[in-house]
């Protein structure tokens, strides 16, 4: 294979993408709008979807312990409720009797009989029922708002009891601690580490997060690419020019190596842009904890990402190759390459949620036999301080990738383009 003729479809290729604006910009604005973009639907999809709940207060009255000289009213509750969930952005109904059909609210809440006097009591326990949808998940939420209220609730008037205790055994202000009374043991403080054992900053808190990001970014700069190759290949054979082409001195080979090194190129692109529209969002971490965003930066990750998108993409298209030029037409090509991204998304979404270095090694080793995997790993690993692992993984996804690339480009012939066989 001729290095020179390969660089000569690369140039080729690139002039034809160049020429190809709307590809062009898909590929730098996929990755800066789709994050954003799946962020700011939840949020205003979120806002849009309010929960009705209904406190229900049958107590309804206000009750005074004779022996703490302790006051409870539910009717303090209900207002606390009601300001927390509509805090919230709940639709909150207030009743004093039954409302007749509870099933139209999504949560209800129900201050029994006996809770003003119960909640006094030193010898009984004031309760409140709780009645959530399960199908209805914002209820989850609110339900979660509930509790909070109920706890603070309870911690204020356990404080009261505490210090009118405290006043009916003749203790002095000062000769006892509320705090001591009711948490005698406390969690902390929690000293959270680097890999290396030195102390972590908040931003550097933050770095194993951002490289997660990068991870899942990868999603959205595999598809550009092998979307690339499907054109530069069945729709080339579709529009009557591949014929040309192979007409040339070049050999199959070369072409298409050219066109594949073309298409990571092109993701490489994608993978830039996803990166620059991280470092925005970083910047803005930054600024909101108040540090340097040099400090968050780690231009290091930022290159060891590039270096990882673009290998990364090569195992893709190296991959889809050999299957999409045996279709007949671009649809059935786009639907195998959709195939072997849906491969890598999986792992990719899973890189998001799990890390890697830190699982079972009778389920990771297998799992290295997918190249993706390598992929997750050597991000991963360098934010857990093992770089040498790191360039190992990096190392091997080099080797694969130029490997399957290597099978790939052997595995087509002319025919096999021109006849889709």
């Amino acid at each position: 294979m001729n290095p020179r003729a390969v660089e000569v479809v690369v140039w080729k290729e690139l002039l034809d993408l160049w020429r190809d604006k709307k590809t062009l910009f898909a590929a730098i604005l996929l990755p800066v709008v789709s994050m954003p973009l799946i962020g700011l639907t939840v949020l205003l999809l979120s806002t849009q979807q309010p929960v009705n709940v209904a406190v229900v207060d049958r107590d309804d009255s206000t009750y005074s312990d004779p022996v703490l000289n302790v006051t409870v009213s539910s009717e303090w509750l209900v207002g606390n409720l009601t300001r927390a969930l509509e805090a919230a952005g709940c639709h909150v109904h207030a009743y004093t009797s039954e409302p007749g059909n509870l099933t139209v609210y999504d949560l209800v809440v129900v201050i029994p009989r006996g809770f003003s006097r119960n909640a006094t009591s030193l010898t009984q326990q004031a309760r409140v029922e709780i009645i959530r949808k399960a199908s209805v998940q914002p209820a989850l939420n609110a339900e979660n708002t509930v509790l909070s209220t109920l706890s603070q609730f309870s911690r204020n008037l356990s404080e009261v009891k505490v210090r009118q205790l405290a006043l009916m055994s003749g203790l002095s202000p000062g000769s006892f601690s509320v705090n001591s009374v009711l948490q005698p043991v406390v969690a902390g403080p929690v000293l959270v580490i680097t890999p290396s054992g030195a102390p972590a900053s908040p931003l550097e808190q933050i770095k194993p997060f951002l490289a997660k990001v990068l991870i899942l970014g990868l999603i959205f700069v595999v598809s550009p690419a092998s979307m690339y190759v499907v054109d530069g290949i069945v729709g080339e054979r579709e529009r009557k020019t591949i014929e040309l082409l192979l007409a040339t001195p070049l050999s199959v080979s070369e072409v298409i190596t050219g066109k594949l090194i073309a298409a990571s190129i092109l993701g490489l692109v994608s993978s830039l842009s996803d990166v620059a529209s991280l470092m925005v969002y970083m910047y803005l971490i930054a600024l909101s904890v108040g540090g340097s965003f040099w400090l968050v930066i780690d231009l290091k990750l930022v290159l060891l990402h590039a270096v990882t998108a673009f290998f990364t993409i090569l195992v893709t298209v190296a991959i889809a190759t050999p299957f999409v030029t045996r279709t007949q037409g671009v649809r059935s090509a786009s639907n195998i390459a959709t195939m072997v991204n849906m491969i890598g998304m999986a792992l990719f979404f899973s890189g998001f949620m799990i890390d890697y270095p830190k699982i079972e090694p009778s389920i990771l080793y297998p799992l290295m036999a997918i190249p993706y995997t390598h992929s997750i790993l050597v991000i991963q690993d360098y934010v857990y301080g093992m770089v040498y692992y790191s360039m190992l993984h990096l190392a091997v996804l080099v080797a694969v990738s130029l490997l399957l690339l290597y099978v790939g480009v052997k595995s087509v012939s002319p025919e096999k383009i021109l006849l889709a066989r």
